[in-house]
């Protein structure tokens, strides 16, 4: 799938950025392990504390205080924050609880929050997974493509990804 979604990207000229916590850059590791991958990922960032998303994606500290770093409200501010400073013409942003530590009642361990700004909209979806540290990172990271997939084709009418 990516390889599919990189030719569709560069077919149509769009533009890429990730703001990274819980994958801890793994996201951006995929889309630039393809040769030709300049042509549409333009940056990566991995913003792990509050405060790096406050400072470098504008994650509003009041937002953080009300909703935690782990909710659908981070996950939009990250995504619209990474495709303002990039001028990117999708941002896409992951925040959750990886593990084997963190995690509270209503998002345990393995919670994860997808962000997504295209043009005038920005959304995002919570999704859980089980396993280890590194099967929530590879999980996530696959779910996040399958959102970037389903965005292309909807938003964009690239069908044949």
């Amino acid at each position: 799938m990516l390889e599919e979604i990189k030719e569709k990207m560069t077919e149509n000229k769009l533009t890429l950025s990730v703001a990274e916590s819980c994958t801890g850059g793994a996201l951006a590791s995929l889309f630039t392990s393809l040769p030709g991958a300049s042509k549409y990922f333009i940056l990566g960032t991995v913003t792990y504390t509050n405060d790096m998303k406050s400072v470098i994606l504008s994650v509003e500290v009041d937002t953080l205080a009300k909703y935690s770093a782990v909710s659908n409200e981070i996950a939009r501010e990250m995504a619209l924050g990474v495709k303002r400073i990039s001028g990117s013409d999708i941002g896409i942003s992951t925040t959750g609880y990886a593990g084997p530590d963190g995690g509270v009642e209503n998002d345990p361990v393995g919670t994860v929050y997808v962000g997504l700004a295209v043009g005038n909209i920005v959304d995002s979806t919570r999704l859980s997974f089980e396993g280890s540290r590194k099967e929530i990172i590879r999980s996530a990271c696959a779910s996040t493509l399958e959102i970037l997939n389903e965005t292309l084709s909807r938003i964009y009418g690239i069908s044949e990804i």
